[in-house]
């Protein structure tokens, strides 16, 4: 990697670890009755996770997984499918179950 590579790979890593935490205070707000300010925080998610994939894809970082990105995918469209239905425990269950293991994941390759 040359240096700018390398600048957006040590950027990416300390972002993931952002990312994970607002996902789990994401999931705090939810679960504590504070709804309206946990699906505040989905649309920044959705921004943070994108990013990690557009990094993965410009570094052309191979994860463990090729269904990785296509599960989150399938994840985020399931959270979308829970905002539509008002389903709270849904979202808050798909991203502690689901999302946050798929990022630990990709954690590791940034590792």
């Amino acid at each position: 990697m040359n240096k700018e590579e390398i600048e957006v790979f040590n950027t990416a890593k300390e972002y993931i670890e952002r990312l994970i935490v607002g996902i789990n205070e994401t999931v705090e707000f939810i679960q504590s009755g504070n709804e309206k300010k946990g699906v505040e925080m989905i649309p920044l998610i959705g921004e943070g996770i994108e990013y990690i994939i557009n990094v993965i894809a410009l570094l052309k970082i191979e994860l463990k997984e090729e269904e990785t990105i296509e599960n989150l995918n399938t994840q985020l469209e399931e959270i979308i499918g829970g905002i539509e239905n008002g389903d709270y425990v849904l979202i808050a269950d798909i991203f502690k179950y689901e999302i946050i293991p798929i990022i630990e994941d990709i954690k590791i390759m940034f590792a």
